[in-house]
């Protein structure tokens, strides 16, 4: 089954269902320390397994402004055997290499 995740730093709490061998938290630390992706107190993770052992992870930040919005930062595809990382295209919607 498909699993998604919501996952804020520091604090870290996530909701999560999963049956893959990697919990979603494991996938998001080994796609930060990968991408090189800073973290901070205003950035938000969700994943999401694609079943192919693909994860799409949305990096959202919240910086300022109103505490009820997060803008989209930019949405991946991450594969965490292989730790290759593409980013989707915001006009095309496609992953570029």
């Amino acid at each position: 089954a498909p699993s998604s995740s919501v996952t804020s730093n520091p604090s870290s709490q996530s909701a999560t269902t999963t049956s893959s061998s990697q919990n979603d938290q494991q996938v998001l630390t080994s796609f930060v320390k990968t991408s090189g992706i800073q973290q901070d107190g205003n950035h938000y993770y969700m994943t999401k397994n694609n079943q192919n052992n693909n994860y799409q992870i949305e990096v959202r930040n919240n910086q300022g402004g109103d505490p009820n919005v997060a803008h989209l930062t930019g949405t991946y595809q991450y594969d965490p055997t292989t730790n290759q990382i593409h980013e989707m295209n915001p006009i095309t919607g496609n992953y570029d290499n």
